[in-house]
């Protein structure tokens, strides 16, 4: 049937070209400042949307998110490069935004699903052709899943799904059993069926000796439909089509994959060349082989383009995944991240499956390609060269590694990607499951060659292992090739997801080694690190996850460096000082954290490790053996302090107060003040917005603090999420020691803090940024009236003699809040100014005073401001008055935003 409402959606794209589609965009966005800084706040992430559930992939990350990326960092009509891209989500959400892009992989199963993802199709000719299709395969296919109806007894009823098992002989009586119809007991383990044994039976123990269908689930055209006990025609059925494989595939020209399972990481994880599983067609039953082999064909012979054939073999590879032995339920088939062979699987309806993956429900083809149409539609012109791109193409993929690129230099406005997490996934042994059935449009021979791809294996011992050097190498490689083709002072900005210390580090070495540096705090405040949390419906309630686990991503946002380190001139260990000041800096990330894990560690000492160009000089330094050398650690997977350990029973020692959940504590109290209820996204995002890098909380302090302070509630009549209450009575909350963490958090020279403290908390600050530098202080005798402690910690300044000042200018020194002091010098002074009037009072009376009491007075004087008063206090600085009279190169106004350590110190 036609519509002509796609068509005419498609004329609407038309009737501009690419450079006017660009130009449109533009005028809607808002203009880019010259100088762009990293994000600085993390992105709700939602779910995916249908152009990314049409095919799986693995591992993709949260669309919007790199989204939100694209239009931080670039404009309409910039070039942005993916070197791994994976599922597409760079490719698409880019060519959304009317970017020009680049999509590199050298998995050919990750270019062909984005070529599908982004290809303009006509959405009727595609419907007509899933039409001829099913007019030419779908009787052959639904002839090898006849069944007989219960109700009318027709032969042909249709099975939807046949349930296999495995069939073991019992340890304790020798008996076969069907494990399906016996009891599970707990995870691996079961009770024997045989009512005289009733024994323990435990597969992984147990011998296998067959598998049988056990039930099926079937439709009928009298209207029956339901699951059934197997009964022998169903058996004889599939024992028929066993005994008659090689004939009619031989008969019919059948193509099916023979290419052998390769001896590779996956094949290590299940063992899979002793469970008979050496080549890839062993992972399917003979019945589905033949139906999945009669479809490919049927698709290739269809009178369609070349458009309408690639979303169908699309729609083909997408079915693949449903209907191997590798399904262990009826809902999602295929779906973990190995070659997992369930003792009972489902050997799904072929036919019936392709239909579902091509227009079934909400996770189809033809709704993928809809939104597809309307959100880029043939904005995407696919380009044979980057030469292209200059003119009206706009997306060019490339199969291959992205160590070597056919781009020129400095061409490319930004590098955005979500790389290979060391061996979190096997990306190319995981796509062959598809690959070799696509052979001829992948232009493949066999299998993936995988030999340059950026991942370690957990396994060793066959040919494409893959070590921690060659990851980290790998990834050097094709960062040293992004810097060549980025822009000077372009970004390069990855989503990371990795606890393990050894994966971060090579990471961020190959980073460094390659001419890029993740910002410093005089730059930016977070450093170019934000930690992203979770898509919340794929995150499980927090207290159910393991300890040490990880909960969504980083993004990092690494700057283009113009000088690459000399790598044969890097030294390969800390001096004894450098190894000094990191275990101490790894102390008081403990410390605060009240214990910390791997993924704690990180993102407290990358930053730290980079703002000392310490980075890539680790190259052979063994973090796990320092930490295990100086701290202990502990079965809940956390590093301590060795006094925090009993030697004895080695349990954790009890703990004061842990000043990571008293922030946290104080975070989820003010926004829960505010807002009464809210979703675990919500707190989420306040939590890691305000705590960054060294300051973010793991899950056990977020935990913690909403069990204490809080109760789950609905959000929202329904709205199936629960949200979050203060609780009615609430616990003491430690005010005191809040003021203490935050305090504390300052000494990892981080600003964002700083921004939370008020004026007494800021000057004790200043003052503990004093006794670092070894000098003394004096607090404004009004400010020490007010806080006894001040006092105590206050120089007392008896004379003016001692200062060598005269009496007048003794008696306004004194009354400023903070002053440093070396000796009986006075080496800088502070007002800590929280209105717009406190800070013209401080420039235009007492400082103004003070020096027109004593002109040649040489102490260096700020005034601190709110960063939002920041503008309003120069104003108040810089007048014609204070200009004549020398003021404004003699006093400093200070956000309080930057008022971290190293950029006072930088000041003095």
């Amino acid at each position: 049937m036609k519509r002509g409402g796609y068509m005419n959606e498609l004329k609407l794209h038309k009737n501009l070209t690419v450079a006017e589609e660009i130009e449109k965009y533009k005028a809607v966005e808002e203009p880019k400042d010259d100088i762009i800084r990293p994000i600085q706040a993390p992105v709700l992430a939602q779910g995916h949307t249908a152009i990314y559930t049409m095919h799986r992939y693995f591992a993709r990350r949260p669309h919007n998110v790199f989204s939100y990326l694209i239009k931080h960092y670039t404009k309409p009509g910039d070039v942005i490069l993916d070197p791994f891209c994976g599922g597409g989500v760079t490719v698409v959400e880019g060519l959304k935004l009317r970017r020009k892009v680049i999509g590199v992989d050298l998995n050919p199963m990750a270019t062909f699903i984005t070529k599908m993802e982004v290809m303009p199709v006509d959405l009727d000719a595609m419907e007509e052709g899933f039409s001829k299709l099913e007019e030419k395969v779908k009787n052959d296919i639904l002839e090898l899943y006849y069944t007989e109806c219960p109700k009318c007894r027709s032969k042909k009823a249709v099975a939807e799904w046949y349930e296999w098992s495995n069939v073991f002989k019992c340890r304790c009586c020798r008996k076969p059993i069907v494990l399906a119809k016996a009891k599970k007991k707990g995870a691996g383990r079961y009770v024997c069926t045989n009512p005289k044994c009733k024994g323990l039976l435990v597969p992984s123990e147990c011998t296998k000796i067959g598998d049988e269908i056990v039930s099926v689930k079937y439709s009928c055209h009298c209207g029956k439909g339901g699951i059934k006990p197997a009964d022998g025609s169903d058996i004889g059925l599939y024992k028929k089509i066993e005994r008659s494989f090689d004939k009619i595939v031989r008969a019919e020209k059948l193509v099916y994959p023979k290419d052998k399972f390769p001896d590779g990481d996956l094949e290590k994880d299940h063992s899979l060349f002793k469970k008979g599983i050496t080549h890839f067609y062993k992972l399917f039953t003979k019945r589905n082989l033949i139906a999945n082999a009669r479809l490919k064909k049927a698709i290739g012979n269809i009178s369609s383009n070349n458009e309408v054939k690639g979303t169908l073999t699309f729609t083909f590879s997408a079915t693949i995944s449903w209907t191997s032995n590798l399904t262990s339920d009826t809902g999602h088939g295929w779906q973990h991240h190995a070659y997992w062979i369930p003792n009972v699987c489902y050997e799904m309806n072929v036919w019936r499956m392709f239909e579902q993956r091509f227009k079934g429900g909400n996770n189809t083809v033809l709704k993928g390609k809809k939104e597809s149409q309307k959100a880029i539609g043939i904005f995407t012109k696919f380009a044979g060269t980057q030469k292209d791109l200059k003119g009206d193409k706009t997306c060019l993929l490339l199969t291959r590694s992205a160590h070597k690129l056919p781009i020129e230099d400095r061409s490319v406005d930004i590098v955005i990607t979500d790389p290979p997490f060391g061996g979190n996934v096997q990306y190319a042994e995981l796509c062959d499951f598809w690959a070799v059935w696509l052979k001829e449009e992948l232009r493949l021979k066999g299998v993936i060659d995988n030999k340059d791809e950026a991942i370690q294996t957990r396994h060793a011992g066959f040919e494409t292992e893959k070590t921690a050097d060659h990851y980290e190498n790998m990834l050097y490689r094709v960062f040293r090739e992004c810097h060549r083709v980025l822009k000077p002072n372009g970004w390069m900005v990855m989503t990371f997801h990795n606890r393990e210390v050894g994966v971060w580090m090579s990471l961020q070495r190959a980073a460094a080694r390659a001419g890029f540096k993740l910002p410093d705090s005089s730059f930016d405040r977070t450093r170019g690190m934000i930690y992203q949390p979770p898509i919340e419906r794929y995150t499980p309630t927090l207290h159910l996850r393991a300890p040490g686990s990880m909960l969504g991503d980083f993004v990092l946002s690494f700057q283009r460096q113009e000088a690459q380190p000399e790598i044969d001139k890097i030294k390969e260990a800390l001096t004894p000082e450098e190894e000094k000041d990191f275990r101490n800096k790894v102390e008081e990330l403990i410390e605060f954290h009240g214990g910390a894990d791997e993924s704690l560690l990180m993102t407290g000492l990358i930053p730290y490790l980079n703002e000392r160009g310490l980075l890539h000089r680790l190259a052979n330094f063994d973090l796990r053996s320092f930490l295990n050398g100086h701290f202990v650690f502990h079965k809940d997977k956390k590093w301590y302090k060795k006094e925090m350990v009993d030697k004895d029973t080695k349990s954790l020692k009890p703990m004061e107060a842990i000043p990571a959940e008293l922030l946290t504590e104080g975070l989820v109290l003010s926004l829960l003040k505010e807002k009464k209820i809210a979703s675990l996204d919500d707190i989420l995002i306040a939590i890691y917005t305000a705590l960054v890098n060294s300051h973010r909380p793991g899950i056990e302090a977020i935990n913690k603090v909403l069990l204490r302070f809080c109760d789950q509630v609905k959000l929202a009549r329904g709205e199936k999420r629960t949200g979050y209450k203060l609780k009615s009575v609430l616990p003491e909350h430690g005010e005191i020691k809040a003021v203490e963490a935050k305090i504390q958090t300052t000494l990892f020279g981080e600003d964002i803090i700083a921004s939370k403290l008020d004026h007494n908390e800021l000057i004790a600050l200043l003052a503990k940024y004093a006794a670092k530098l070894n000098q003394d202080i004096h607090i404004g005798e009004t400010e020490q009236r007010k806080v006894p402690n001040f006092k105590e910690i206050s120089t007392k300044m008896l004379s003016p003699l001692e200062y060598g000042i005269n009496p007048k200018a003794f008696d306004i020194i004194k009354e400023i809040d903070i002053l440093w002091l070396k000796g009986k010098r006075i080496v800088a002074a502070f007002e800590v100014a929280y209105s717009i009037e406190t800070a013209d009072k401080a420039i235009n009376v007492r400082y103004r005073n003070l020096f027109s009491e004593m002109p040649n007075l040489d102490v260096k004087t700020f005034v601190i401001v709110k960063d939002q008063d920041y503008s309003k206090a120069e104003e108040k600085l810089f007048t014609p008055a204070n200009n004549k009279d020398g003021l404004c190169d003699r006093i400093k106004i200070v956000k309080v935003s930057n008022m971290t350590f190293d950029n006072i110190e930088r000041k003095l």
